[in-house]
């Protein structure tokens, strides 16, 4: 164990009160670890105390000095009288004689501070930084800065530099103008800043505004390579974006996130169609931003049901989402979330033709090969999918249904889901329910019929899928309290 560092404290014999202070500062010097050197105790009769006071300040062995500063000590320092002025001869040209050294071994501690609220500093210290400990209501803060400084532990200390961005590099590609903005976000949710969902909504604003810049042009060739291309150049970004929804999950810092992140999810809806005065377009042209509006909002839902903030989740399901030119048909502006889930994508398939793929969902295939990226497991979005689309068929007036395609790589004894294997308790399922839509035995019922029809891939060679009814664990479902 290292020997505790030894502190020289030089101050003016003032008045008995000061004296006390000065002696109690030393003693809580010495609880914290620290071996203060003070007149009182290692000064004794007989001996010099001007020699004393100079090998106190040039011993190597002291290694930090604390000048406790207040009138008298100022008056005594700036006059070179006393104690305070001999000392002051002696601090003067260590402190000034290190050149362009930093000083590290000498501090200012204000015990009193003058009529402008300003510290009674020798001149010699000129304007080097002190640390208060005039005020009573601010100590214990302050002592604790005194403390890391006399064990050169800062609070802040400066992070190991890290290696070159890769996105550097490259001469082309997606840039967007979002990383400050993004870690703003995170450290003020992390802070518990009072601005924090300001920050949220200027980065997802920014993130909403900048995925201008994938907009592809439907005349070109090889479209679905350029779709291809977009969606693989977005995933830095996915991954920014990910990381503020899994800090907001994991603080869970207020009512107005929820609806912050709605409004986003409402703001990017419009890239999944053609702008207003686009006269000629062909339906692929938007894929790369269909597929990217649905794995950031899978995600999103899978990364709060994970983290059991339901109430985000509720919010981004139950909530419908405004948007001109999105229906179908007619002139409905307000949505159910399974508008989100657009499967029609020409590109995709023709990859998949190209590729020589056998897969029933060239989507969820891409979903899943990029999944290892997110921080979240197969497990989670498969969770996060079945969720939706029992939520989806909740909702009779959803226009499309939410299809789980997630949920062909499921498997023959893949259980229940967390949150469903936790339904088996009642309580549980209460915070749930108002995700899905349904009772607990309205549930059951539900995917009973749904599993006698075959499931979500009636129709479909599939072949190892899991039963409904075993995703959702329904023999237990709300069987405890």
């Amino acid at each position: 164990m290292s020997e505790p560092p030894s502190v020289f404290i030089s101050y003016s014999w003032t008045t008995p009160d000061h004296e006390a202070w000065v002696l109690q500062l030393a003693n809580d010097l010495s609880q914290s670890g620290v071996h203060p050197v003070l007149d009182k105790w290692d000064l004794r009769e007989g001996e010099d105390p001007a020699l004393f006071m100079e090998r106190m300040v040039n011993d190597p062995g002291i290694h930090k000095v604390i000048l406790v500063c207040d009138r008298k000590y100022k008056e005594k320092a700036d006059a070179r009288t006393g104690g305070a002025g001999t000392e002051a001869q002696i601090i003067s040209p260590a402190l000034y004689g290190a050149g362009e050294k930093r000083n590290t071994k000498f501090v200012a501690v204000l015990a009193e501070k003058n009529e402008n609220g300003g510290g009674f500093v020798p001149t010699y210290y000129g304007g080097r930084i002190y640390i208060d400990l005039s005020d009573e209501s601010e100590r214990s803060e302050r002592f604790e800065q005194l403390v890391r400084w006399v064990f050169d532990k800062p609070v802040h200390v400066r992070p190991a530099i890290g290696a070159r961005p890769a996105f550097l590099e490259e001469t082309e590609g997606l840039q967007l103008q979002t990383s400050i903005k993004a870690r703003r976000t995170t450290d003020a949710i992390r802070s518990h800043k009072p601005f924090w969902a300001a920050a949220l909504r200027e980065y997802l604003e920014a993130l909403c505004c900048g995925l201008e810049q994938l907009r592809l042009s439907g005349s070109q060739d090889n479209f679905e390579d350029l779709v291809s291309a977009s969606i693989k150049s977005f995933v830095p970004y996915r991954n920014e974006y990910l990381e503020v929804i899994r800090v907001v999950a994991q603080h869970n810092p207020g009512s107005d996130g929820p609806e912050v992140i709605h409004r986003f999810i409402e703001s990017i809806l419009p890239y999944s169609v053609a702008p207003s005065g686009l006269m000629s377009h062909t339906r692929w042209q938007f894929d790369n931003f269909c597929f990217l509006i649905y794995e950031m909002y899978l995600l999103t839902v899978a990364i709060f049901l994970k983290a059991e903030i339901f109430e985000y989740a509720r919010v981004l399901v139950q909530q419908d989402y405004f948007g001109e030119r999105l229906s179908y048909s007619g002139n409905r502006n307000m949505h159910a979330f399974t508008r989100i889930n657009r499967m029609d994508l020409g590109s995709f398939q023709r990859t998949m033709q190209k590729l020589g793929l056998r897969t029933n969902s060239m989507r969820a295939h891409v979903l899943v090969e990029r999944i290892p990226a997110t921080g979240l497991q197969l497990t989670d979005v498969m969770q996060a999918d079945l969720t939706l689309a029992l939520a989806g068929r909740a909702r009779e007036d959803s226009q499309v249904r939410w299809w789980p395609d997630t949920l062909l790589y499921s498997q023959y004894n893949q259980g229940a889901f967390p949150i469903f294997a936790r339904s088996s308790s009642r309580a549980y399922y209460a915070k749930v329910q108002p995700i899905i839509g349904m009772s607990g035995s309205d549930l059951v019922d539900a995917v009973a019929a749904l599993d006698e029809q075959g499931g979500f891939f009636s129709g479909m060679m599939v072949f190892g899928s899991e039963r409904v009814a075993t995703l959702i664990g329904s023999e237990a479902l709300c069987t405890r309290p």
